[in-house]
């Protein structure tokens, strides 16, 4: 009969924690929280594009910035009728 017991509450103490994990996995995804492998995704990338782009700022010693076309000093896009 005990052992019925705590078999019976370990079962159901899994099954509750299984849930719990369903659950904090949906709503991370509803919020659009990123997931460890999201993240592990995106380093390494990161560490590609240093690998990459780390070379050309090394012989300039500046940062690599591209500017963007229609865009003015302060990043922001001129209204187009005023001069």
């Amino acid at each position: 009969m005990v052992d019925d017991f705590v078999r019976t509450s370990r079962q159901r103490a899994e099954e509750l924690v299984s849930a719990l994990r369903r659950e904090i996995q949906r709503q991370a995804e509803t919020l659009g929280i990123a997931t460890k492998d999201d993240v592990s995704r995106l380093e390494d990338r990161v560490r590609e594009a240093e690998k990459v782009g780390g070379k050309a700022d090394k012989k300039t010693g500046k940062d690599a910035a591209k500017k963007v076309p229609g865009k003015d000093k302060a990043g922001a896009k001129k209204p187009s009728g005023s001069s």
